[in-house]
């Protein structure tokens, strides 16, 4: 590990049990083992001293898993955007799901979607007509300055605004003085600025914030919400899922993006959440591809909890391995994948995942993986590597499995564009892969 963020922190005192020098290893620790009936999971802290009147508290957490069925056509059904202006490219190839954060004309206020309404209602019914979904960023971790209540809220102490040592920008010093916490800041022009209050956790706004989802679901018309690491538990997604389907049952959308939560570890952190969200999107501020392909599939995906995921391409995210996943990026090249994605039907597609008991396709080398989305007369093939040089792969094909004659087909990986070139191939032919990269296949009858 080269940095905090290649590696989550240790889990609690009393499990950890102290550490050990620079490398920052507890005593304790945990085995899995499993044969082909039972799978075994032990979390041990190893032998302490205790003195007479001293307590330790081991908290752990049960969830089954997957939480719901994996709704594969649902996923490459709905494909994002971080942008209130979509470019031609995004909207011509099949973008449809649009997240406005704030600091915008649209939703200028973090957290206080309710002022600029008129902005935000031409945006809805604007993007609704051309069938796109619009969803908004709205958490309560921190409130905008521009709070309506703020002078009620402040009459409260630090029930609802946290306190602090103050600071921050002019008018949180001129106005609150002291006894707060800044955060966000953003400038928006013409003298405005939004200027955040940390909020103080679990309080009577948590309340607030789920009438104001009710009202922004029905008055504002919005199709769900983007969440930013935040900081309510299991209850309330409860109460947020409960609104939105009584407003919009079975279409609203949540995605859940976590930062540098990671030192956590953000499944550990929100798997109580995933019955009730649709999409995770982790990756800011720290590093995937030191990690094996256990990793991506467990944490970067979501695929075992009955979720999938998108890639926040940043420095150390391997956009060449998300297609193993069904992931792409929600920017820059996504709209390339999508092409190929509609060409090809994917959302149609039984999805085979090199994780299953007995995959459809294989291959020869156990550092390079491969996942199959199954369709009448062609199979589309996403090959990633976690090889550290350029390697060459042959295919173990079930051809019963995909419904195709070996003696008919042709093998071919379609041009895409700023992502691999066109190419045919030879049915026994080595496939070659770059260091750490992917190819993408189409096997299809003649």
């Amino acid at each position: 590990y080269k940095s905090w963020a290649d590696k989550p922190n240790l889990p609690s005192a009393s499990w950890a049990n102290g550490g050990l020098g620079s490398q920052n290893i507890g005593h304790g620790g945990f085995r899995i083992e499993s044969d082909e009936s039972t799978v075994t999971a032990s979390a041990f802290s190893n032998l302490r001293t205790m003195k007479e009147g001293q307590t330790v508290e081991y908290e752990f957490a049960f969830i089954i898993t997957p939480v719901k069925k994996l709704d594969t056509k649902k996923h490459f059904s709905n494909r994002y955007f971080h942008s209130p202006s979509p470019t031609p490219e995004v909207v011509a190839n099949g973008g449809n799901v649009m997240n406005v954060h704030h600091a915008n004309k649209f939703n200028p206020y973090i957290n206080y979607p309710f002022i600029a309404q008129k902005e935000m209602r031409d945006l809805v019914d604007e993007w609704h007509a051309k069938d796109w979904k619009v969803k908004i960023y709205y958490t309560v971790r921190e409130l905008s300055n521009y709070v309506t209540e703020i002078w009620a809220l402040r009459s409260l102490g630090d029930e609802v605004l946290s306190g602090g040592n103050g600071g921050g920008d002019r008018w949180l010093r001129e106005h609150l003085v002291d006894n707060y916490t800044p955060q966000w800041y953003a400038y928006l022009g013409n003298g405005v600025a939004d200027e955040a209050i940390m909020n103080s956790g679990e309080n009577r706004w948590y309340n607030y914030y789920i009438e104001g989802l009710a009202w922004l679901m029905k008055e504002m018309d919005i199709d769900g919400i983007y969440l930013d690491d935040v900081s309510f538990d299991r209850r309330i997604l409860k109460r947020m899922r409960k609104v939105m389907e009584m407003t919009k049952p079975g279409e609203g959308l949540i995605d859940l993006h976590s930062n540098t939560t990671f030192a956590i570890g953000p499944v550990n952190q929100y798997l109580e959440f995933y019955p009730y969200i649709d999409r995770t999107w982790y990756g800011e501020g720290f590093s995937y591809d030191i990690h094996p392909a256990d990793f991506w599939l467990v944490e970067a995906s979501s695929i075992p909890f009955g979720i999938m995921s998108d890639m926040l391409l940043q420095v150390g995210i391997n956009e060449h391995r998300g297609m193993l996943y069904g992931m792409t990026i929600r920017r820059g090249n996504a709209y390339n994948f999508w092409k190929l994605w509609d060409e090809f039907g994917i959302a149609d597609s039984e999805m085979n995942g090199y994780w299953e008991k007995n995959p459809a396709i294989t291959t020869d080398n156990k550092e390079v993986y491969a996942t199959s989305y199954i369709k009448d007369g062609k199979t589309l093939v996403a090959i990633a590597s976690w090889v550290k040089e350029p390697t060459k792969v042959r295919l173990n094909i079930d051809w019963e499995r995909l419904g195709l004659n070996p003696a008919k087909v042709k093998i071919i990986a379609p041009k895409i564009e700023n992502h691999q070139e066109g190419k045919s191939f030879m049915l026994n032919d080595a496939i070659p892969i770059n260091a750490l990269s992917d190819c993408i296949l189409l096997i299809s009858e003649k």
